[in-house]
């Protein structure tokens, strides 16, 4: 069995760094209005997503400290069951919401891709995907969708990037 060296991260915690700097100047962030800024990146990641069966997409979710997904996902496995994909998915969203702030002044959302492979295809820039798919699905959408995520966030949906 060969062990794979440790997965370099690279990039996203700029795209994370520019669009907390951005929502900072909002006045008044809500946790509804974090809440569509997240549905937002969500949604623009799931555009990118490359997709072989599924998994990696229909794993893609938005959390915050009440409450888990809003849907559970559809995993397709090969036995053709979907409950172990599915029981890890819920279990990882647990575990990552409970790591959100309980206190109601800090508002705390997340998107994540729970797939087991997830951040292997996020860093895997070498590797082929098809048209409209990509390595960095999740940092594009940050990085592509700022002032979408930022009108979100203070109320005013509008149109983004896909």
């Amino acid at each position: 069995m060969a062990i794979r060296p440790p997965i370099k991260i690279i990039g996203l915690d700029v795209a994370i760094a520019t669009i907390n700097r951005e929502i900072l100047k909002v006045p008044a962030v809500t946790l509804a209005g974090l809440i569509s800024g997240g549905f937002v990146i969500e949604r623009a990641a799931k555009i990118q997503v490359p997709v072989d069966l599924g998994n990696l997409k229909a794993s893609g979710t938005t959390i915050w400290r009440e409450k888990a997904s809003e849907s559970p996902p559809r995993f397709i496995e090969p036995t053709g069951q979907t409950t172990g994909l599915a029981a890890r998915h819920q279990q990882l969203v647990i575990g990552e919401r409970n790591k959100l702030s309980s206190n109601p002044l800090i508002p705390e959302v997340e998107v994540l891709f729970t797939a087991a492979y997830a951040l292997i295809v996020h860093e895997d820039l070498d590797a082929a995907h098809g048209a409209g798919q990509n390595a960095k699905y999740l940092e594009n959408a940050v990085k592509e969708n700022v002032d979408a995520i930022v009108a979100a966030v203070k109320g005013e949906l509008g149109n983004f990037k896909s």
